[in-house]
Protein backbone atom coordinates (compact mmCIF):
# COMPACT_ATOMS: atom_id res chain seq x y z
CA UNK A 1 0.00 0.00 0.00
CA UNK A 2 2.62 2.58 0.58
CA UNK A 3 4.67 1.78 -2.58
CA UNK A 4 1.22 2.40 -4.16
CA UNK A 5 0.56 5.78 -2.69
CA UNK A 6 4.19 6.96 -3.30
CA UNK A 7 3.47 6.17 -7.29
CA UNK A 8 0.22 7.82 -6.92
CA UNK A 9 1.46 10.84 -5.27
CA UNK A 10 4.49 11.08 -7.85
CA UNK A 11 2.20 11.39 -10.53
CA UNK A 12 -0.05 13.72 -8.78
CA UNK A 13 2.97 16.25 -8.07
CA UNK A 14 4.43 15.66 -11.53
CA UNK A 15 1.04 16.24 -13.03
CA UNK A 16 0.61 12.85 -14.71
CA UNK A 17 -1.40 10.17 -15.29
CA UNK A 18 -1.57 7.40 -13.19
CA UNK A 19 -3.11 4.26 -14.56
CA UNK A 20 -3.72 0.59 -13.19
CA UNK A 21 -2.67 -2.05 -16.12
CA UNK A 22 -6.41 -3.79 -15.51
CA UNK A 23 -7.65 -5.83 -18.27
CA UNK A 24 -10.18 -8.33 -16.73
CA UNK A 25 -12.70 -5.86 -15.75
CA UNK A 26 -12.56 -4.42 -19.31
CA UNK A 27 -13.79 -7.90 -20.91
CA UNK A 28 -17.01 -8.81 -22.68
CA UNK A 29 -18.02 -11.33 -19.84
CA UNK A 30 -17.06 -8.79 -16.86
CA UNK A 31 -19.06 -5.97 -18.18
CA UNK A 32 -21.95 -7.94 -19.10
CA UNK A 33 -21.73 -9.23 -15.36
CA UNK A 34 -21.11 -5.94 -13.92
CA UNK A 35 -24.92 -4.89 -15.79
CA UNK A 36 -26.34 -8.45 -15.32
CA UNK A 37 -25.86 -7.69 -11.53
CA UNK A 38 -25.75 -3.73 -10.73
CA UNK A 39 -27.45 -2.25 -13.88
CA UNK A 40 -30.18 -4.91 -14.61
CA UNK A 41 -30.18 -6.58 -11.12
CA UNK A 42 -31.50 -9.67 -12.45
CA UNK A 43 -30.02 -11.50 -9.61
CA UNK A 44 -31.98 -9.77 -7.43
CA UNK A 45 -29.98 -8.60 -4.26
CA UNK A 46 -26.53 -9.72 -3.90
CA UNK A 47 -26.13 -12.06 -1.09
CA UNK A 48 -23.07 -14.29 -1.21
CA UNK A 49 -20.60 -16.27 -3.32
CA UNK A 50 -18.04 -19.25 -3.19
CA UNK A 51 -14.81 -18.96 -5.51
CA UNK A 52 -13.28 -22.14 -4.14
CA UNK A 53 -10.43 -24.39 -6.43
CA UNK A 54 -8.83 -27.24 -5.30
CA UNK A 55 -5.20 -29.04 -7.29
CA UNK A 56 -1.89 -30.32 -6.90
CA UNK A 57 1.12 -28.92 -7.68
CA UNK A 58 3.95 -30.57 -7.09
CA UNK A 59 6.19 -29.25 -5.07
CA UNK A 60 9.81 -30.70 -7.30
CA UNK A 61 11.76 -27.58 -7.86
CA UNK A 62 11.55 -25.48 -10.65
CA UNK A 63 13.74 -22.71 -12.16
CA UNK A 64 13.89 -19.58 -9.80
CA UNK A 65 12.14 -16.21 -10.80
CA UNK A 66 11.13 -12.92 -8.87
CA UNK A 67 7.61 -13.95 -8.60
CA UNK A 68 9.03 -16.80 -6.08
CA UNK A 69 10.51 -14.20 -3.64
CA UNK A 70 7.70 -12.13 -1.33
CA UNK A 71 10.44 -9.17 -1.35
CA UNK A 72 10.13 -8.62 -5.25
CA UNK A 73 7.09 -9.77 -5.72
CA UNK A 74 4.87 -8.98 -2.45
CA UNK A 75 3.31 -12.53 -1.89
CA UNK A 76 2.64 -15.36 -4.54
CA UNK A 77 -0.87 -15.67 -6.29
CA UNK A 78 -3.26 -13.98 -3.65
CA UNK A 79 -1.98 -10.80 -5.00
CA UNK A 80 -0.72 -12.28 -8.81
CA UNK A 81 -3.39 -13.11 -10.83
CA UNK A 82 -5.16 -12.29 -7.55
CA UNK A 83 -5.06 -8.87 -7.80
CA UNK A 84 -7.00 -8.96 -10.73
CA UNK A 85 -9.90 -11.07 -9.22
CA UNK A 86 -9.73 -8.25 -6.27
CA UNK A 87 -10.57 -5.96 -8.47
CA UNK A 88 -13.69 -7.62 -10.42
CA UNK A 89 -14.84 -8.42 -6.82
CA UNK A 90 -15.19 -4.75 -6.21
CA UNK A 91 -15.92 -4.43 -9.56
CA UNK A 92 -19.13 -6.07 -9.16
CA UNK A 93 -19.54 -5.67 -5.30
CA UNK A 94 -18.02 -2.92 -4.22
CA UNK A 95 -15.62 -1.95 -1.27
CA UNK A 96 -14.77 -4.41 1.57
CA UNK A 97 -15.23 -4.17 5.14
CA UNK A 98 -13.80 -7.29 6.92
CA UNK A 99 -11.12 -9.86 5.65
CA UNK A 100 -10.57 -13.14 7.94
CA UNK A 101 -8.16 -15.49 6.07
CA UNK A 102 -5.50 -18.06 6.89
CA UNK A 103 -2.65 -18.35 4.24
CA UNK A 104 -0.04 -21.68 4.48
CA UNK A 105 2.76 -22.86 1.93
CA UNK A 106 1.89 -26.55 3.19
CA UNK A 107 4.35 -28.22 0.52
CA UNK A 108 8.05 -27.31 1.16
CA UNK A 109 8.97 -25.42 -1.95
CA UNK A 110 11.96 -24.49 -3.38
CA UNK A 111 13.51 -23.09 -6.98
CA UNK A 112 16.48 -23.69 -8.48
CA UNK A 113 18.89 -20.40 -8.60
CA UNK A 114 22.61 -20.17 -10.00
CA UNK A 115 22.95 -24.23 -9.51
CA UNK A 116 21.48 -23.91 -5.76
CA UNK A 117 18.19 -24.55 -4.17
CA UNK A 118 16.59 -21.22 -2.67
CA UNK A 119 13.10 -20.99 -0.92
CA UNK A 120 10.00 -20.43 -2.77
CA UNK A 121 8.11 -17.99 -0.59
CA UNK A 122 4.90 -18.26 -2.36
CA UNK A 123 1.94 -19.60 -0.80
CA UNK A 124 -0.06 -22.59 -1.95
CA UNK A 125 -2.90 -22.73 0.06
CA UNK A 126 -5.72 -19.16 0.73
CA UNK A 127 -9.37 -19.52 2.33
CA UNK A 128 -10.51 -15.84 2.80
CA UNK A 129 -13.90 -14.47 4.27
CA UNK A 130 -14.59 -11.45 2.61
CA UNK A 131 -17.52 -9.49 3.98
CA UNK A 132 -18.45 -6.30 1.80
CA UNK A 133 -20.01 -3.29 3.17
CA UNK A 134 -23.27 -4.10 1.04
CA UNK A 135 -23.73 -6.46 3.62
CA UNK A 136 -22.74 -9.59 0.76
CA UNK A 137 -20.33 -11.43 1.80
CA UNK A 138 -18.17 -14.57 0.06
CA UNK A 139 -15.62 -17.03 0.73
CA UNK A 140 -12.18 -17.02 -1.63
CA UNK A 141 -10.47 -19.95 -1.83
CA UNK A 142 -7.45 -22.01 -4.18
CA UNK A 143 -4.51 -24.55 -2.75
CA UNK A 144 -2.43 -26.44 -5.00
CA UNK A 145 -1.42 -28.69 -2.12
CA UNK A 146 -4.34 -31.32 -2.04
CA UNK A 147 -3.27 -34.24 -4.43
CA UNK A 148 -6.31 -36.46 -5.90
CA UNK A 149 -9.33 -34.78 -6.26
CA UNK A 150 -9.43 -31.52 -7.58
CA UNK A 151 -12.54 -29.27 -8.45
CA UNK A 152 -13.43 -25.78 -9.06
CA UNK A 153 -16.73 -24.33 -7.94
CA UNK A 154 -17.35 -20.86 -8.35
CA UNK A 155 -21.13 -19.19 -8.10
CA UNK A 156 -22.63 -16.15 -6.93
CA UNK A 157 -26.04 -15.55 -4.99
CA UNK A 158 -28.51 -13.23 -5.28
CA UNK A 159 -32.35 -13.23 -4.28
CA UNK A 160 -33.52 -14.44 -7.49
CA UNK A 161 -30.79 -16.28 -8.84
CA UNK A 162 -27.56 -17.21 -9.31
CA UNK A 163 -24.53 -17.02 -11.97
CA UNK A 164 -22.36 -19.76 -12.51
CA UNK A 165 -18.67 -20.33 -14.12
CA UNK A 166 -16.48 -23.45 -13.65
CA UNK A 167 -13.07 -21.73 -15.37
CA UNK A 168 -11.01 -20.62 -13.25
CA UNK A 169 -10.78 -18.53 -9.87
CA UNK A 170 -9.02 -15.32 -11.13
CA UNK A 171 -10.30 -14.21 -14.66
CA UNK A 172 -13.83 -14.90 -14.29
CA UNK A 173 -16.74 -14.05 -14.94
CA UNK A 174 -16.16 -15.81 -18.31
CA UNK A 175 -18.46 -16.86 -21.63
CA UNK A 176 -18.96 -20.26 -20.64
CA UNK A 177 -21.15 -18.93 -17.21
CA UNK A 178 -24.56 -18.95 -17.18
CA UNK A 179 -27.74 -17.52 -15.21
CA UNK A 180 -29.96 -19.67 -13.15
CA UNK A 181 -33.27 -18.16 -12.08
CA UNK A 182 -35.19 -19.51 -8.69
CA UNK A 183 -37.68 -21.24 -11.31
CA UNK A 184 -34.59 -23.44 -13.07
CA UNK A 185 -34.65 -21.41 -16.13
CA UNK A 186 -31.04 -20.95 -17.31
CA UNK A 187 -29.61 -18.30 -19.61
CA UNK A 188 -26.39 -18.61 -21.17
CA UNK A 189 -23.49 -15.84 -20.91
CA UNK A 190 -23.25 -15.52 -24.73
CA UNK A 191 -26.60 -14.42 -25.03
CA UNK A 192 -26.91 -12.04 -22.06
CA UNK A 193 -23.49 -10.65 -23.76
CA UNK A 194 -25.33 -9.89 -27.23
CA UNK A 195 -27.94 -8.31 -25.43
CA UNK A 196 -26.05 -6.22 -23.22
CA UNK A 197 -24.14 -5.28 -26.33
CA UNK A 198 -27.58 -4.16 -27.99
CA UNK A 199 -28.34 -2.08 -24.80
CA UNK A 200 -25.69 0.47 -25.16
CA UNK A 201 -25.90 3.69 -27.66
CA UNK A 202 -22.81 4.47 -30.06
CA UNK A 203 -21.25 6.77 -27.26
CA UNK A 204 -21.17 4.18 -24.70
CA UNK A 205 -20.33 1.17 -27.44
CA UNK A 206 -16.83 3.75 -27.99
CA UNK A 207 -16.62 4.29 -24.74
CA UNK A 208 -16.67 0.74 -23.34
CA UNK A 209 -15.06 -1.10 -26.82
CA UNK A 210 -13.19 1.00 -28.40
CA UNK A 211 -13.23 0.74 -32.33
CA UNK A 212 -15.48 -2.56 -31.13
CA UNK A 213 -12.55 -3.64 -29.59
CA UNK A 214 -13.21 -6.40 -26.92
CA UNK A 215 -9.78 -8.06 -25.80
CA UNK A 216 -9.51 -6.31 -22.37
CA UNK A 217 -5.34 -5.82 -22.62
CA UNK A 218 -6.39 -3.67 -26.32
CA UNK A 219 -9.04 -1.80 -24.75
CA UNK A 220 -6.49 -1.02 -21.04
CA UNK A 221 -4.05 0.26 -23.84
CA UNK A 222 -6.25 2.09 -26.11
CA UNK A 223 -7.61 3.41 -22.18
CA UNK A 224 -4.00 4.39 -20.96
CA UNK A 225 -3.24 6.39 -24.18
CA UNK A 226 -6.06 8.13 -24.79
CA UNK A 227 -6.52 9.64 -21.27
CA UNK A 228 -3.08 11.01 -21.87
CA UNK A 229 -3.65 12.48 -25.33
CA UNK A 230 -7.12 14.02 -24.06
CA UNK A 231 -5.82 14.64 -20.38
CA UNK A 232 -8.37 12.43 -18.84
CA UNK A 233 -8.37 10.00 -15.95
CA UNK A 234 -8.43 6.87 -16.96
CA UNK A 235 -10.81 4.24 -16.34
CA UNK A 236 -9.01 2.10 -13.54
CA UNK A 237 -6.95 5.15 -12.08
CA UNK A 238 -3.70 4.03 -9.49
CA UNK A 239 -6.13 4.58 -6.46
CA UNK A 240 -8.63 2.28 -8.03
CA UNK A 241 -5.48 -0.41 -8.37
CA UNK A 242 -4.46 0.11 -4.90
CA UNK A 243 -8.20 -0.47 -3.95
CA UNK A 244 -8.21 -3.57 -5.80
CA UNK A 245 -4.59 -4.12 -4.44
CA UNK A 246 -5.47 -3.62 -0.54
CA UNK A 247 -7.97 -6.30 -1.05
CA UNK A 248 -4.90 -8.45 -1.43
CA UNK A 249 -3.23 -7.26 1.24
CA UNK A 250 -5.87 -7.69 3.91
CA UNK A 251 -5.87 -11.56 3.24
CA UNK A 252 -2.48 -11.78 3.92
CA UNK A 253 -2.52 -8.88 6.69
CA UNK A 254 -5.41 -11.56 8.37
CA UNK A 255 -3.24 -14.29 7.50
CA UNK A 256 0.08 -12.56 9.72
CA UNK A 257 -2.16 -11.58 12.22
CA UNK A 258 -3.96 -14.34 12.73
CA UNK A 259 -7.47 -12.18 13.19
CA UNK A 260 -10.13 -10.55 10.83
CA UNK A 261 -8.64 -7.01 9.40
CA UNK A 262 -11.03 -3.92 8.67
CA UNK A 263 -10.65 -3.04 5.30
CA UNK A 264 -10.10 0.30 5.49
CA UNK A 265 -6.92 0.04 8.21
CA UNK A 266 -5.17 -1.87 5.78
CA UNK A 267 -5.69 0.90 2.98
CA UNK A 268 -4.85 3.64 5.92
CA UNK A 269 -1.64 1.58 6.57
CA UNK A 270 -3.07 1.34 10.73
CA UNK A 271 -2.33 -2.67 9.63
CA UNK A 272 0.82 -3.35 7.62
CA UNK A 273 2.15 -6.51 10.08
CA UNK A 274 2.73 -8.66 6.66
CA UNK A 275 3.84 -5.19 4.98
CA UNK A 276 6.71 -4.05 6.88
CA UNK A 277 9.67 -6.10 6.40
CA UNK A 278 8.39 -5.62 2.38
CA UNK A 279 8.64 -1.96 3.54
CA UNK A 280 11.58 -1.94 5.02
CA UNK A 281 13.31 -3.93 2.78
CA UNK A 282 12.93 -1.71 0.59
CA UNK A 283 12.69 1.83 2.30
CA UNK A 284 9.57 3.21 2.36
Amino acid sequence: IKASKLLIEAAERNGKIAATAENIRRGLSQRTAHWIINDQKMLGDMRLFFSQMAGWNDPKPGNWHWRLDHMLGGGGMVMDSGAHYCDTLRFLFGDVDTVYAEVDQWEDRKAMKDGKLVPNDQEDTWIANIKFKSGLYGVWSCTWAAPGHSFVNIAYYGSEGSLTDKSDIFHGPHSTSEIIFKDGTKRPMTELQDEFLNSLDDEMKQCLFPYGFTDGVTIECYDFLDAIQNGRQPEVTGEVGMKAKALCESIFESGECGEAVKYDDVISGKIDAYQKPINDHWGI
